[in-house]
C-alpha cells in the first residue's frame, strides 16, 4: 500500500519510441504503487540535444499514429546511445530534485552513533569473556 504521505515516484529511462513513451502511463496503470512515473531519458528534446542515431519506428505499433501526431514521424532512439556518463548525470539532476539533504545527515549521525554503541557493547562483552 502506498504511503500517501511520501507519493511514491518511479524515475524511468527508456527507449524513444511509440511504446516506450507509454510505459510511463502503463506502469501507473498496472502497478497501482506509483504517484507518477518521470522520464529522465529518452525525451525528444533530448534525442535532439545530443544528436542522437534515429532508427525507422515499427509500423506495426499501436501507438504509432499517437507519436507520428505527437511528433511528426515515427522513428526509434534507444537509450543505450546516450553516453553512460551523460545518463548517470540526467538521473543525479533528477534524483537531486527527490533528496533531503537533511534527512540524510539526520540518517548518517544516528547510524554512526548506533554503530559506536554496538561496538561498546561488543566490547563490554568480549571483556568479560
Amino acid at each position: 500500500m502506498q504511503d500517501k504521505s511520501r507519493p511514491a515516484v518511479l524515475l524511468y529511462g527508456g527507449d524513444f519510441d511509440a511504446s516506450g513513451e507509454d510505459i510511463d502511463r502503463d506502469l501507473i496503470a498496472r502497478t497501482d504503487c506509483w504517484a507518477s512515473v518521470v522520464r529522465v531519458a529518452l525525451t525528444a528534446a533530448q534525442v535532439v540535444e545530443y544528436r542522437l542515431p534515429v532508427n525507422p519506428g515499427k509500423v506495426g505499433d499501436s501507438r504509432a499514429a499517437g507519436f507520428i501526431d505527437r511528433h511528426g514521424s515515427l522513428m526509434q532512439v534507444e537509450i543505450d546511445a546516450l553516453p553512460p556518463e551523460t545518463l548517470r548525470r540526467l538521473y543525479t539532476d533528477a534524483i537531486t530534485s527527490y533528496w533531503d539533504v537533511s534527512a540524510y545527515d539526520a540518517v548518517i549521525v544516528r547510524e554512526r552513533r548506533d554503530l559506536a554503541r554496538l561496538a561498546a557493547v561488543s566490547d563490554h562483552l568480549a571483556g568479560e569473556s
